[in-house]
């Protein structure tokens, strides 16, 4: 068995976490009564919603720049991962596909 050592590619792994992170904010979830809305709507509604019941108060600032620091977050954890997964599965077929036309020529 022959030891490959693969060559990360850090570009292509922060685009696709990039991609990843827009479309995690972008992307339909299920909501409230089972329907399907971005997370963008669902974070502005529950802000807007929070905001009206304490209107011009110092709580509803703070609930704000908690739940989008806290979605951001996640989002920003998953999608590095998940992009650096991508990417290593995508360099490690590269290269065994070079491994392999290697040996045939």
């Amino acid at each position: 068995m022959n030891m490959s050592r693969f060559q990360t590619d850090w570009r292509l792994g922060m685009r696709i976490a990039l991609c990843l992170f827009l479309m995690s904010w972008f992307l339909p979830v299920i909501g409230p009564k089972d329907e399907f809305f971005p997370p963008v709507f669902i974070l502005y509604g529950t802000i807007v919603d929070r905001y009206i019941r304490h209107v011009y108060g110092v709580g509803a600032f703070a609930y704000f720049i908690r739940m989008v620091a806290g979605f951001a977050v996640v989002s920003f954890l998953i999608s590095v991962l998940c992009g650096w997964l991508l990417q290593l599965l995508i360099v490690i077929i590269r290269t065994k596909k070079r491994e392999r036309q290697d040996h045939a020529a």
